[in-house]
């Protein structure tokens, strides 16, 4: 590790026995690191017995802590980037020194470990095979933050969020707002001895946390959302008929079907039908 190089290393959400040897190895060995909160760090670090020099790097200073990176790595030293919990670099301001420190010809290496997103949505039952990671919504009026949670579902694809504990009830109230019939689940605390996993939709999950006052970092997973079909009842006998036409689905399948797309009981289907055979 003579060279001068550039390490992302994720540390534990909450749980210290979650760090990797490898993790350990590299920050025994970097001459400084980077990260959000000195005083948080520092306390983490003397836990798990590393002596790295910190500086700190946030939203806030980052140009001035981009550069201060670059001028370290010229000078041939190793550097590492952590977070406070998980991997850094993800919906944080570390990206910037990567693609500085890319630029310029140095290199850089993750250090895989926990991650916020990936452990929800792990536990979560969601679909995982497609999805989107919005992290923070950054709109600040009501009306465009609606208009962003619009936005997101009509992706029609799983997303995940993150959300601060101060509004957390902010979000899940607009999420009622916009969609009451939303599939949810928060993960919270992850690791730590107040986890708590739970779903639902917003308005359960509004009601809850309300009571509860919540505390700690929250992952916020909707589920992909198809908007049931508003029909008719002409509509739907149509439907039925042109399913059931030369006996390419059965009548109870076509109902099953149609009562999916719609929204509506197999009965209440079934109800339209035999009113229409009557007419």
């Amino acid at each position: 590790m003579g060279d001068p190089e550039l390490f992302i290393v994720a540390m534990p959400l909450g749980n210290l026995k979650d760090i990797t040897l490898r993790a350990l190895e590299v920050l025994d060995k970097v001459d400084h690191a980077a990260c959000e909160d000195t005083r948080d760090t520092a306390r983490i670090f003397s836990e798990l017995g590393i002596s790295a020099d910190l500086f700190s790097y946030h939203e806030h200073n980052k140009e001035e802590a981009s550069e201060y990176i670059l001028k370290l790595l010229r000078e041939g030293k190793r550097i590492a980037i952590v977070s406070d919990a998980g991997t850094p670099c993800i919906s944080d301001p570390g990206y910037l020194a990567v693609k500085k420190a890319r630029k310029e010809g140095f290199r850089v290496t993750p250090i895989p470990g926990p991650s916020a997103l990936v452990s929800a949505l792990s536990v979560s039952g969601s679909a995982s095979d497609t999805f989107f990671f919005q992290g923070f919504i950054h709109e600040r009026s009501t009306e465009k933050r609606r208009e962003k949670i619009k936005e997101l579902i009509s992706l029609n694809t799983t997303i995940i969020l993150f959300e601060s504990p101060h509004r957390i009830l902010r979000l899940l109230g607009e999420l009622k707002d916009v969609e009451p019939e939303l599939e949810v689940f928060i993960g919270r605390e992850m690791t730590k001895k107040y986890e708590e996993f739970i779903a639902g939709p917003p308005g359960k999950l509004l009601e809850h946390f309300s009571v509860k006052n919540p505390k700690g970092e929250f992952v916020v997973i909707l589920n992909k959302f198809v908007k049931k079909k508003e029909m008719s009842d002409i509509e739907i006998v149509l439907e039925f008929e042109d399913k059931t036409k030369n006996g390419a689905v059965d009548e109870k399948e076509a109902m099953k079907l149609i009562a999916k797309k719609t929204g509506r009981s197999k009965s209440e289907i079934y109800g339209i039908l035999k009113k229409k055979q009557k007419s």
